[in-house]
């Protein structure tokens, strides 16, 4: 399939919705059948689409623990392996160099805490503070450790993963009205890896084509 073809559905065509963009893509590209996007246009789902996304890039280890470290902001290797082994170590990918797209998935599943999945990088204490505690540690360290850690767990971490940062916004949100904005939060689970997905392929394959 032609990239122009691809950039013009995403950027040009009429088709506003991005899981209609991506339908239409999969289905010029043949991996979805005609049968299935009418009579079952329901079953269609986001999950479906990024199973689909998935089954295609299996085998195929796209992500490098590098580019891992700079997705979450965190570049320096002994910090990442502080927070990150355990979960590393559960999914059993520990000594993996580089991720097939699934794997990336189960990790920023983790990382995020829920289906509701918001920005990949973790949070430092000072930017949390500053942005909901007008820069003062100790009411950052109050709501911390009576609603998401222990004084332990708090004290030992430089960092906040987003799924217990996430916590935290949610808690001041849904208690005040603040000025931050909700688009720094979301990030759609769909977008993220199509594109992904398309950008390595794109690296993997000739200028003239991409395989899909």
């Amino acid at each position: 399939m032609a990239l122009g073809f691809v950039i013009s559905v995403i950027f040009c065509s009429n088709i506003e919705e991005f899981e209609r963009q991506v339908i239409f893509i999969m289905y010029i590209a043949n991996v979805i059948d005609y049968d299935a996007i009418k009579p079952n246009r329901d079953k269609l789902t986001k999950k479906f689409l990024l199973q689909r996304i998935f089954e295609l890039s299996t085998n195929k280890k796209y992500v490098s623990k590098s580019e891992l470290r700079q997705l979450v902001n965190m570049e320096d290797k002994g910090t990442f392996n502080k927070y990150y082994d355990y979960h590393l170590l559960k999914l059993g990918i520990t000594t993996n160099k580089k991720f097939i797209l699934y794997e990336l998935y189960r990790i920023l599943e983790i990382n995020q805490g829920s289906h509701d999945w918001r920005r990949m990088a973790v949070y430092s204490k000072g930017e949390l503070s500053n942005e909901f505690m007008n820069g003062n540690y100790d009411d950052l360290e109050l709501e911390m450790t009576n609603k998401i850690f222990d004084f332990e767990t708090y004290k030992n971490r430089d960092y906040i993963l987003p799924a217990d940062a996430h916590l935290f916004i949610k808690n001041k949100t849904s208690n005040e009205v603040n000025n931050v904005e909700s688009a720094d939060y979301e990030e759609d689970q769909l977008s993220f890896f199509f594109y992904t997905f398309l950008l390595y392929a794109i690296k993997n394959q000739n200028k003239q084509k991409i395989n899909i």
